[in-house]
């Protein structure tokens, strides 16, 4: 019998194999640090894979960003801590208007929305590259926006510090993105699960790659080890010749830098904790 963890396997095994606590087993350890609020520090739900995680529904962290702009696209993120949303560089830079419209689709009672009118990239490299090139560059297309009234009605995901081993010889990692359905609805939905990878490239250092589970306007969108709410990296670009999507991930610097700006905008601190 092939191992739980099998590509082909896991897949295979239909919506009963869901119930089971498989993604520890399958993910590999990754070491959390920093902030100590529950958010953070309290894994154990999200260890176990539901049959409810397969709703975008359950995911009241991802976001829709819609720039005050009418030159610039609609985005998806992930609200990391009360007033600060991740998201994509290339959806925080290329807004002349410096306002976005945040809105949670799933929040508890239902959307809630609040204006970000600050933002800023990780590489500040990204402020001299233009629309059209950007995605060429050997930049981290990583940034976030800074919300002005915190959201009250959304449980946080959990960061993960540390970085996988994707190795293709050891068990594989299994994965999902939550983003628009597709590029005109404001609604969100769940993708299926996909292995992780890394590019085969000097990228792979700050890259994740998986087949193409996304579709137009996810840029910024989160990932997220199948069946948990624990974010692993953002959505950057996608290739649709390869038919791949590749993913900024979140761990290292890029984790010590997001800690940076929470701590410097409101905190970890959610009012209603995962």
């Amino acid at each position: 019998m092939a191992p739980l963890c099998s590509r082909a396997g896991f897949l295979g095994l239909g919506l009963a194999a869901l119930l089971l606590p498989v993604v520890g087993a399958c993910s590999g350890q990754v070491a959390e640090s920093g902030p100590t609020n529950a958010d953070q520090s309290n894994l154990a739900e999200d260890e176990v894979v539901s049959v409810q995680q397969r709703s975008a529904r359950t995911f009241s962290e991802a976001v829709v960003i819609e720039p005050n702009d009418a030159y610039a696209d609609r985005c998806t993120g992930v609200l990391i801590a009360p007033q600060v949303v991740l998201t994509a560089a290339h959806c925080v830079v290329f807004v002349a208007s410096r306002s976005w419209r945040v809105t949670a689709p799933n929040a508890t009672g239902g959307p809630e929305t609040h204006d970000a009118r600050d933002g800023e990239p990780m590489d500040a490299a990204f402020r001299n590259v233009s629309q059209s090139d950007f995605a060429q560059r050997d930049l981290r297309d990583v940034g976030v926006l800074y919300l002005a009234v915190p959201f009250e009605n959304v449980k946080l995901p959990v960061v993960a510090s540390g970085s996988f081993a994707v190795d293709k010889a050891s068990p594989p990692i299994f994965v999902s993105s939550v983003g628009r359905a597709n590029a005109d609805a404001d609604g969100l939905a769940v993708s299926l699960p996909t292995m992780l990878d890394a590019p085969a490239s000097s990228r792979a250092s700050f890259e994740y790659e998986t087949a193409r589970v996304t579709a137009p306007g996810e840029s910024g969108g989160p990932l997220f080890v199948e069946g948990t709410h624990r974010v692993v990296a953002v959505h950057a670009h996608a290739d649709r010749a390869a038919k791949t999507d590749a993913w900024v991930r979140l761990d290292g610097d890029v984790y010590t830098w997001l800690t940076q700006k929470v701590t410097s905008h409101g905190g970890w601190v959610a009012t209603a904790s995962r």
